[in-house]
């Protein structure tokens, strides 16, 4: 055989061994692609699990709520110790919430839920406190945080800025972090013996100083002590509020009536064990998901 015709059977060989190089290359790539592919996003019949919207969204409005009340964390004694929490056992309080599948919401997520049906979380729960003590920053606060839980802060003006009260740079703080601020008057007057000149104070020119000092909207309402008569009622309305809460107890509920809503007062001998005991009503028509029970009733 001469140079010529080794030379081309040379060529020959070298076009096929490529030629066979790019087939298996090809052939790989192909089967890899059948491999990694998912075959539930190729068929346009298969259900995808749905959005959190989707799976809490309720047939009907959330029929009953507990809107928890505190008032100070911290030690107590004498007369009023029992509106103390210390900090050790509303730890824990928040501890056995976070485990048990609760969600904490604001009062305007209450009521865009009951005026407009905007979907909530299973288990939702409120957190107030009245009043604005420092401990709502200084001790609440971090352990809320620490589980990504909001709370709502009825604030009287005159309170903000005293030793024990709130300032308004923590206020501030609260409130970038998601919390709420109510209106809790100007003096921490009880709403029913005051004066019509001194219902328009406690509301309609509380609310204002509080827009003004912190810049925000304020349109959720507690009442000093609980107490309320039909004036007052009707004062906390034409001032723009669209929700009240009291301190009768109960879990709330809109056939309440929205500027009259009950709270579960939280004592202090009340414990981890009372705690629980005061949501065990709601654990019952209130799951931990949504797939049953969506009614909330």
């Amino acid at each position: 055989m001469n140079n010529i015709a080794k030379n081309f059977l040379i060529i020959i060989l070298l076009i096929a061994i490529i030629a066979a190089g790019i087939w298996l290359t090809a052939s790989f790539i192909s089967w890899r692609t059948t491999e990694i592919t998912d075959p539930v996003n190729e068929d346009p019949t298969t259900e995808l699990p749905p959005s959190d919207d989707e799976q809490y969204q309720r047939a009907v409005p959330l029929g009953q709520i507990p809107i928890l009340m505190y008032h100070v964390i911290g030690e107590g004694s004498g007369s009023l110790q029992e509106l103390y929490v210390s900090p050790d056992t509303f730890a824990s309080q928040m501890e056995y919430l976070h485990s048990n599948g609760y969600h904490t919401i604001t009062m305007g997520e209450l009521y865009a839920h009951w005026q407009e049906g905007a979907p909530l979380p299973p288990r939702p729960i409120i957190l107030t406190f009245d009043d604005g003590y420092r401990s709502d920053y200084e001790l609440a606060f971090p352990i809320l945080q620490s589980y990504g839980f909001r709370a709502v802060h009825f604030l009287f003006v005159k309170k903000l800025g005293l030793t024990n009260g709130l300032t308004q740079a923590e206020i501030a703080e609260l409130l970038a972090a998601g919390h709420e601020v109510g209106n809790h008057t100007y003096n921490h007057v009880e709403l029913h013996t005051a004066t019509q000149q001194g219902l328009v104070k406690e509301t309609k020119q509380a609310k204002a100083a509080l827009e003004e000092m912190l810049d925000i909207h304020v349109t959720y309402f507690c009442y000093p002590v609980g107490r309320y008569n039909t004036e007052a009622v009707q004062a906390v309305e034409e001032s723009g509020h669209k929700l009240a809460v009291t301190t009768e107890y109960g879990y709330a509920s809109p056939e309440q009536g929205l500027l009259t809503l009950k709270r579960i007062r939280i004592n202090r001998s009340d414990g981890l064990k009372g705690f629980i005991q005061k949501l065990k009503q709601y654990e019952e028509i209130e799951p931990t998901d949504g797939s049953k029970g969506l009614n909330g009733v």
